[in-house]
């Protein structure tokens, strides 16, 4: 999700002093248990593999062994979106009923919260409710992979972060069209598109444009993704001032080249 840098540094003190509470706790459980852990103690816990699950006590039997399950499908999917097998790191996932319950547990009524762990947040951490789950793990698994990658890293573009998120489940965008790309060519037709200059500073989470602004970004990933391949789209990543240079024209040139096509395709 988009935040401003003052939301971000409450958001992250708001979940180190939770998971300094909760780290090492009760870390170990294979069966479904009342959590015991600082402020998830009405939730029950289960440890599968790498992951550590918080879900509502009232699930059903079969809803709480359903979501491991979903879970594991999601992450296979994104590992393959991006070119990638194995997601060994440690996580934990705090799954809530709704965007009241995340004021509660992530300090702001938003959709969900990706946060890696490091010298102030011990665990890696999703905390969301579930039908962005898929687009909060799409923002984790890209971040243990290729983050890393990155010498003196300090952030990625939202358009970029958030585009990928959106590929990776366009499903759990409220916009969704069938396709991506039918989505932003109807964006595209009614002249509802954002210019370049406020994609690429990107909307307030509370702007009207942000839902646009996530569409947008989606299908321009799904675009260069599936038309260059997910090496390039890796260049990118690592390198978000080598546009260019990765793709041969600018990014300004790269949204006309769509805009032709689309104008080909939806008005033939």
């Amino acid at each position: 999700m988009n935040f401003t840098i003052m939301k971000k540094i409450e958001l992250i003190l708001f979940l180190s002093f939770l998971l300094l509470y909760s780290y090492n706790v009760d870390s170990q459980n294979k069966d479904w248990s009342l959590s015991t852990v600082t402020h998830l103690e009405d939730k029950i816990t289960k440890t599968d593999g790498s992951i550590r699950y918080f879900i509502d006590p009232k699930s059903s039997t079969t809803a709480r062994d359903s979501i491991i399950e979903i879970t594991k499908g999601y992450i296979e999917h994104n590992l393959k979106l991006i070119g990638e097998s194995d997601l060994n790191d440690s996580i934990y996932i705090v799954l809530v009923c709704n965007k009241d319950d995340m004021i509660k547990y992530a300090g702001g009524r938003i959709s969900g919260i990706s946060i890696l762990k490091d010298e102030y947040v011990p665990q890696n951490m999703i905390c969301c409710i579930p039908k962005v789950l898929k687009h909060e793990l799409m923002h984790m698994i890209i971040s243990l992979k290729w983050n890393p990658l990155i010498k003196n890293y300090i952030g990625h573009p939202d358009w970029l972060a958030e585009g990928l998120a959106v590929y990776a489940d366009p499903e759990a965008e409220d916009l969704y069209d069938g396709t991506l790309e039918k989505a932003f060519a109807n964006f595209y037709q009614n002249n509802k598109l954002l210019e370049l200059d406020s994609l690429t500073k990107f909307p307030s989470i509370k702007s009207k444009e942000i839902e646009i602004a996530y569409i947008q970004s989606g299908y321009l990933v799904q675009y260069l993704i599936e038309r260059y391949g997910v090496q390039k789209f890796k260049e990118l990543w690592l390198g978000i001032d080598d546009f260019e240079k990765i793709y041969g024209m600018s990014m300004k040139c790269m949204i006309q080249k769509i805009n032709k096509e689309l104008d080909k395709k939806y008005n033939d």
